[in-house]
């Protein structure tokens, strides 16, 4: 009877020890799929963020569009009324300071007129959070 006392003795050390291995076999695997998890969060919040913004950059060039275009006897024309790395400030004319235009979902945007040779152009820029988009017209 004292020999079996004496193995149940080492076999629950050796119990005890291979419990804590497979737990922390367990834990390293729920940490790492719980870091995957996270990234696959913060990259959705990323592609959000951008989409909103370069819908911004677009909602941005469209306005500039539709004001260049409203009115053909009283056209904005930036070619006259613009220099080079001025802003359009969203009530038909161009300005030294950056215009901002702020959207109702949070979306920020500004235009910049770039060059008037060959063609004109323009760069709107949307910002969300962290992100920023622009997009550029030539005419």
């Amino acid at each position: 009877m004292d020999i079996f006392k004496g193995e149940n003795k080492q076999s629950g050390g050796t119990i005890i020890l291979l419990v804590m291995l497979m737990l922390s076999s367990i834990l390293l695997v729920t940490l790492t799929a719980a870091e995957i998890v996270r990234m696959g969060v913060r990259m959705g919040t990323m592609q959000l963020e951008s989409t909103k913004a370069y819908f911004a950059a677009e909602a941005g060039i469209e306005w500039l569009l539709w004001d260049i275009r409203k009115n053909p006897s009283d056209t904005f024309n930036p070619n006259t009324e613009c220099v080079v790395d001025q802003y359009y400030n969203f009530a038909g004319g161009c300005a030294a300071a950056e215009t901002d235009k702020n959207f109702s979902n949070g979306t920020i945007d500004y235009i910049l007129y770039a060059s008037s040779t060959p063609k004109t152009i323009f760069r709107s820029y949307g910002a969300y959070g962290d992100m920023r988009r622009a997009v550029e017209i030539r005419y």
